[in-house]
């Protein structure tokens, strides 16, 4: 965007930038919004809901730097789902589980933009979007957005502080969240699933649902040994 915009020559050379220095619809008068959305090539991009979700867990509340979502999510998911004799809560230690049970126990319209489903955030049924691109072939369709555009700007290549997302340490992670809890997760998500078709994760589920099961058992036995035990 910034070599679209003129900024910068190479998009190449930008390491990280504050995206809010740029200007947004809202910033225009009502008539200058109408204008821009009849007249514009309209686009936006998608990714699958739990890799999105794991990717903002692991991005705004296990870096150090994240201190905004710590100060203003992280302590406060803490102090509402830990014990109350713990005093100190620093937001930068919170589990995934913590994490997935503040999204199943807030409404979809208060949501965090990082994290809202993208139907609500981007309104693809009430905007009629050119096109729409996914997570998963950034590189492809960022560069078809570029060439419709008539620029000879392409997609940069991959910082080197980007760390590629990994899917078995993602499975590792919501493993580790109770089936309940990530059933109203996805509940929260299904429509994006639906609109753009990314495949529900029953199999996510189902494991879940299983582990769940061997836990309940578990604990179920290891009751009934303790009444046996001194019965």
């Amino acid at each position: 965007m910034m070599a679209l915009d003129g900024r910068v020559t190479d998009p190449n050379d930008v390491n990280k930038y504050n995206h809010r220095e740029f200007t947004f619809l809202e910033d225009f008068s009502t008539r200058g919004i109408q204008r821009k959305i009849d007249s514009y090539f309209k686009f936006m991009f998608v990714r699958d809901p739990l890799d999105r979700l794991v990717s903002a867990y692991k991005n705004k509340f296990l870096r150090q730097n994240s201190t905004y979502f710590i100060e203003h999510y992280g302590k406060l998911i803490a102090k509402k789902y830990r014990k109350k004799s713990q005093k100190h809560y620093k937001g930068n230690d919170i589990t995934l589980n913590e994490f997935f049970r503040h999204l199943s126990e807030t409404a979809v319209e208060k949501m965090n933009e990082h994290w809202a489903p993208f139907n609500l955030l981007c309104q693809p049924c009430a905007m009629q979007y050119d096109f729409v691109g996914s997570f998963e072939d950034l590189v492809d369709d960022a560069n078809t957005v570029l060439r419709h555009l008539n620029t000879t700007v392409r997609f940069p290549r991959q910082q080197s502080y980007y760390k590629s997302f990994d899917k078995k340490a993602r499975n590792t992670l919501l493993a580790k969240v109770p089936y309940d809890v990530l059933k109203k997760v996805l509940q929260k998500y299904s429509l994006d699933y639906k609109l753009f078709s990314y495949q529900f994760p029953e199999d996510q589920l189902r494991e879940s649902r299983i582990r769940n099961k061997q836990a309940k058992k578990r604990r179920h036995n290891g009751y009934a040994h303790e009444r046996l035990r001194y019965s």
